[in-house]
C-alpha cells in the first residue's frame, strides 16, 4: 500500500512539473474558494457541449465572472426543448443529473470533479442497470443499441482518477473498425448527446401526442425601408389532427416565438385557427393552411413555431434559424426566394392572408404535384438597373433540374423591358408546358424550378431556385 501510495505521489509531482496547461493557468489565477465552482462549470460545459462551444469557453479568462455567467445563460436558453414556457426542462434535468454526479461519482483531484462515470451520467442519464463489481461497475443502457446489442460501459477504479472507462468488448469481435469499442462508445455517447440538445425536432415529450406539420419562411426585401424584411410564416398540416371531438370544424392554436441570436425572447405572437367543414370533406386528402406575416431589422434570429390542437393533447415544435442580411437600395440585384403555389390569383377586399403585391399566393402544401394540373411560381427581383430611357431590360429563363443526375432541361424563355426597377414575378407550368420542352418528367424523382435572371444592361445573372418537389401521376 505504501508503495502505490509513494507512486501516485510521485506521479503528482511529475505533473506539477510539467508545463501548465490553459485550465491549469485558468485555475490558479482563481482564489482557493472559487476553483471548485470554476472546474464544475467547465466539465459540465465539456459533458454535453459542441466543440466550438468548448473552445469559446476555454478562452473565456476565469476571472471574468460576467463573461462566464452569459456564455452559461446562453448555452442553457439554446438547448430550451419548450422556449414558450418560463421553465428550462432541459437545464432542470441537467442540474438533478449534475447533483447526482457530485454526491456519488466526484474525485479529490485537483484537475477534475468527477471521474468518467460522471461525464456518461451526465449525458446519457441513469443507467438501467448497473452492476457493482469487486474491480469496477458495468452500466447498462437497454434503450440505446451498439450493433444489435444494449449500450455498455465498463468502469474500473484507478488511483489517480476514480473510477475510468475501460472497452467493453463488441458484439462483433475484434473485427475492425468494431474493435474499437472505446470509440464507438464514445460516438454513441456524443450522437445522443447532441440529438438531445437539438430543440424541436419532434423528440421533446411535453405530455401530447406528436403533431407533424411543415413550417415555412419566406422573407422580402423592401425598398420603402433599407435594413427590413418582410417574413411570410406559413403552416400546414393534416386536418383530421386538428379536428374538433363534433367532427364539425379545425380548431387549433399557433404560436411563434421569436428570439435574437443569444436566445433572448424578442416578442411572441399567438392566434386561433377555426374552420368549418362540409358535409362532403374527405379529411384524408384536406390540409389546414395558415401564416403570419412578421417585419424584422437585418440580423439573425431564432424563430420557434408550435402547433396545438383545440384539446390540448396533440401538439408539435419546429425551430428554424433565420439569418437577414443587411441590404440598401439601390446597390446590386437581389432575387427573393421562391415560392411554389397551388393558386395565385388577384386579391379582393375579403382577402388578408396569403397576400403579396395585390395577388393572393396560395403555396402548396406538399412536395407532390399531381401530372396534369398546374403549378405556379412566384419570386420577387429588386433593383434592376435602368436604360437611358428609363426603362429596365432583361431575360427570364426557366429549367427543370433533375437532382439526381443534376441535369438541367429548359422550360421557356421571356425577355422584359419596362419602365421599372422592382418586379414581381409569376408563371405558371402544366403537363403541355413541359412536353413542349421534350422534358422527360418522371415520378418519384426529385426536381427544382431554377430561374436565372440574366439583366441586358449591365449583363450580370442571378438565379432563383424553388424548394424541392417530385411529381405522381394522376
Amino acid at each position: 500500500m505504501f508503495t502505490m501510495r509513494f507512486l501516485v505521489w510521485m506521479l503528482m509531482l511529475l505533473i506539477s512539473c510539467a508545463p501548465a496547461s490553459l485550465y491549469q493557468r485558468q485555475l490558479s489565477q482563481l482564489p482557493k474558494e472559487q476553483q471548485p465552482k470554476y472546474k464544475i462549470l467547465k466539465y459540465s460545459i465539456e459533458a454535453v457541449g459542441e466543440k466550438k462551444e468548448i473552445e469559446e469557453f476555454n478562452h473565456i479568462p476565469s476571472t471574468d465572472s460576467v463573461a462566464l455567467k452569459q456564455f452559461e445563460e446562453i448555452f442553457w436558453r439554446k438547448r430550451d426543448p419548450n422556449p414558450l414556457t418560463p421553465e428550462n426542462e432541459r437545464k432542470i434535468e441537467f442540474d438533478r443529473r449534475l447533483e447526482y454526479v457530485l454526491t456519488n461519482f466526484s474525485v479529490n483531484n485537483y484537475f477534475v470533479p468527477w471521474d468518467d462515470r460522471g461525464d456518461v451520467y451526465l449525458k446519457l442519464g441513469q443507467p438501467a442497470e448497473r452492476d457493482i463489481e469487486s474491480n469496477g461497475e458495468m452500466w447498462t443502457y437497454l434503450n440505446l443499441n451498439l450493433f444489435g446489442s444494449p449500450l455498455a460501459f465498463k468502469f474500473a477504479f484507478d488511483y489517480l482518477r476514480g473510477y475510468k472507462s475501460v472497452p467493453v468488448p463488441s458484439p462483433l469481435g475484434n473485427r475492425e473498425p468494431y474493435g474499437k469499442t472505446a470509440e464507438i462508445q464514445q460516438y454513441m455517447i456524443t450522437w445522443v448527446s447532441q440529438v438531445q440538445q437539438k430543440p424541436m425536432q419532434y423528440f421533446y415529450d411535453y405530455g401530447k401526442e406528436e403533431l407533424k406539420y411543415a413550417f415555412g419562411l419566406t422573407p422580402f426585401l423592401i425598398r420603402e425601408s433599407p435594413n427590413i424584411y418582410d417574413i411570410y410564416l406559413t403552416i400546414n398540416a393534416p386536418a383530421k389532427k386538428l379536428i374538433t371531438p363534433s367532427l364539425d370544424s379545425i380548431h387549433y392554436v399557433w404560436k411563434v416565438l421569436v428570439q435574437d441570436e443569444n436566445y433572448e425572447r424578442l416578442f411572441t405572437d399567438s392566434s386561433e385557427g377555426l374552420s368549418y367543414l362540409g358535409s362532403r370533406e374527405d379529411l384524408d386528402k384536406l390540409m389546414a393552411l395558415d401564416q403570419k406575416q412578421l417585419r424584422l431589422k437585418a440580423g439573425t434570429y431564432i424563430i420557434t413555431s408550435e402547433l396545438v390542437n383545440s384539446a390540448g393533447n396533440k401538439g408539435g415544435m419546429l425551430q428554424s434559424k433565420l439569418v437577414l442580411p443587411p441590404y440598401k437600395f439601390p446597390k446590386e440585384i437581389e432575387v427573393s426566394k421562391a415560392i411554389l403555389a397551388k393558386e395565385i390569383r388577384a386579391a379582393d377586399s375579403t382577402d388578408f392572408k396569403f397576400v403579396r403585391n395585390d395577388l393572393v399566393i396560395k403555396p402548396w402544401v406538399s412536395s407532390v404535384f399531381t401530372l396534369g394540373e398546374p403549378l405556379w411560381l412566384y419570386f420577387e427581383i429588386y433593383n434592376l438597373p435602368l436604360d437611358r430611357e428609363g426603362q429596365s431590360h432583361f431575360k427570364l429563363t426557366y429549367y427543370l433540374q433533375d437532382l439526381l443526375t443534376d441535369k438541367r432541361y429548359e422550360i421557356l424563355e421571356k425577355d422584359l423591358r419596362q419602365a421599372q426597377r422592382d418586379f414581381a414575378i409569376v408563371q405558371s407550368f402544366t403537363d403541355s408546358l413541359f412536353q413542349t420542352a421534350k422534358i422527360p418528367i418522371k415520378t418519384g424523382k426529385d426536381y427544382v424550378l431554377l430561374t436565372e435572371i440574366k439583366d441586358d444592361i449591365l449583363g450580370k445573372k442571378v438565379q432563383s431556385l424553388s424548394a424541392m418537389f417530385k411529381f405522381k401521376k394522376s
